[in-house]
């Protein structure tokens, strides 16, 4: 048996929860744990991790939001020896930059970052990544995603990111795109020949400054028309990405008498 805060464990456990004990150092003795797949160090006032955390090989998701962590690039360091790390979750600290050697991190499929200070995406490369959460920091450019082939889940709300890039659309395995409450003023040009994957995915921009998203050039009604024939069906899918979006009788000729301007979904 190994004692930790005051209690026993046995020296086969594989999940440690350690969540607001008001630690600001990692006991010694967690790193006895070497069969440990899930450490919970939250609610706790850390600013760094040990060398020791190399020992625990088998690791799969490491818990760390909600402390005083501000430095991302030590703790990426001692994390890459982690073969098996799957999850990470750095949320509620004082981040401020995602380091490019996170791409050591190979095995990651979730990074969970929101709630930080982090002012720049660097163009990195994690294969397997499927959920990328930055929601609530300071980011103002979201164009590095090209190499994130795997990803399904994008939470980049509450951000000051001004554009959405058309790359976007171009990631396979996307499923939700959340950027509600930025200051997103354009959509991608070629949303209009993407409506079968927006039909396919939740895609959120609400609460933006957006522009009104004109469909007035010809190429692009004509794309939208061959798509869906009727308005109704049309509307179903374009209200699916939260934006305003007006129809004008350039668009969609035969119901230019109902309205100059149907407004779908805000």
């Amino acid at each position: 048996m190994v004692s930790i805060c005051g209690e026993d464990y046995d020296i086969n456990t594989t999940e440690l929860s350690l969540s607001g004990k008001e630690l600001t150092e990692i006991p010694e003795q967690v790193f006895l744990l070497k069969e440990l797949t899930c450490l919970d160090l939250s609610y706790n006032s850390l600013v760094q991790l040990p060398d020791d955390i190399r020992k625990l090989t088998k690791l799969e998701t490491l818990l760390l939001h909600h402390n005083d962590i501000n430095m991302m690039l030590p703790i990426v360091y001692k994390l890459s020896s982690l073969l098996y790390l799957r999850e990470l979750y750095l949320g509620y600290n004082n981040l401020k930059a995602i380091p490019h050697a996170v791409k050591y991190l190979s095995s990651l499929e979730v990074l969970s970052v929101p709630y930080n200070k982090i002012t720049y995406l660097p163009m990195i490369s994690l294969p397997n990544l499927s959920a990328f959460i930055l929601s609530h920091n300071e980011i103002k450019s979201i164009e590095h995603t090209q190499h994130l082939h795997k990803l399904q889940y994008f939470y980049v709300d509450h951000n000051p990111i001004t554009h959405i890039p058309s790359g976007i659309f171009q990631l396979e395995h996307l499923q939700s795109f959340v950027a509600n409450n930025c200051e997103v003023k354009n959509i991608p040009s070629n949303i209009s020949s993407c409506l079968d994957k927006l039909d396919r995915m939740e895609f959120y921009i609400h609460h933006n400054p957006l522009n009104d998203f004109s469909l007035k050039n010809e190429d692009n009604a004509q794309e939208i028309q061959k798509h869906y024939a009727d308005i109704q069906t049309c509307s179903k899918i374009l209200n699916k990405i939260r934006i305003q979006l007006w129809f004008s009788k350039y668009v969609i000729p035969n119901y230019y008498e109902v309205s100059d301007k149907i407004c779908i979904g805000i």
